[in-house]
């Protein structure tokens, strides 16, 4: 279970991910928390983790061609055709590295698509190795 705190609209500086059953710590974040109010181009800052919303994370897909994994083709994800999971999911894989950093699931037919929070799109999750792929360019630069 991950609880978390929202200071403002968007910005969650305090995220927790507890055990339901036994209410273990397992993770937890902290972010911090801006001492003015921000321009709305800087809203964000402060905030632990992204995490657009399902109808968001459904634009990003619907109506969009995806590339199929093992080289098998492209596709066009139709709006007809598409299903919602209904919660978040995660596993550890390359592509997410922390239950902070969820995935929407969008299933077309046999083919899973998997949006994760901040907006990097996959069409599989890589659970052989550890590591992060799929990082913005400006997360590159950093570090």
């Amino acid at each position: 279970m991950v609880l978390n705190m929202q200071f403002a609209p968007g910005v969650i500086p305090l995220a927790i991910l507890v055990d339901a059953a036994s209410g273990e710590l397992l993770q937890c974040r902290l972010g911090e928390v801006p001492a003015v109010e921000l321009p709305p181009s800087r809203e964000k800052d402060g905030s632990v983790f992204s995490l657009i919303s399902r109808p968001d994370a459904a634009a990003l897909v619907i109506g969009k061609k995806v590339d199929l994994p093992d080289g098998v083709g492209r596709m066009r994800v139709r709006p007809e055709a598409v299903c919602h999971y209904p919660a978040l999911v995660w596993k550890p894989c390359r592509e997410s590295l922390s239950p902070l950093l969820p995935f929407y699931m969008f299933t077309v037919g046999a083919h899973s698509i998997y949006v994760r929070s901040d907006g990097a799109i996959f069409t599989t999750l890589d659970d052989s190795v550890r590591g992060m792929q799929g990082c913005s360019q400006e997360t590159d630069r950093r570090g």
